[in-house]
């Protein structure tokens, strides 16, 4: 016998608040995040046109995620999870506020532009190392 088949649209889990909010959220950081990257990038280059420092702002940027993975790992498995989400978004917003700040005043060097997405990519390699001992909750 042939029951009819139930077509589940792309968009339904958009129907439930906490993912559409969670997914905004999530899109919001992630443009920020992107934005600042190429700013840090952009920044560099006004300030040098060698390829290498250049370079370098992106590997500061991805090398924390490299070396902390493992320890950031372990210590987001004991902390609480809302507390560890909020504390990384203000650690990575206040990384790029100083560097937005340092930059409108005109004080920006080369260690500066630097070391702030190097404080940045800590906290994002924090964010992204829990894992979760419960699955999502079904809705």
């Amino acid at each position: 016998m042939n029951s009819p088949v139930e077509t589940v649209s792309a968009w339904s889990p958009f129907k439930q608040s906490v993912f559409r909010a969670l997914w905004i959220a999530t899109l919001v950081s992630n443009v920020g995040t992107w934005i600042q990257n190429v700013g840090a990038a952009w920044l560099m280059t006004s300030m040098s046109k060698s390829p290498v420092l250049v370079a370098l702002v992106q590997v500061a940027t991805t090398l924390p995620m490299f070396l902390l993975s493992l320890p950031a790992g372990a210590l987001a498995d004991i902390i609480d999870r809302r507390r560890l989400l909020l504390f990384t978004q203000g650690w990575m917003t206040a990384a790029a506020a100083i560097l937005g700040a340092l930059t409108l005043a005109a004080l920006t060097n080369r260690a500066s532009a630097d070391r702030l997405p190097f404080y940045g990519g800590g906290a994002f390699a924090l964010l992204f190392a829990r894992s979760d001992r419960e699955p999502l909750p079904l809705f």
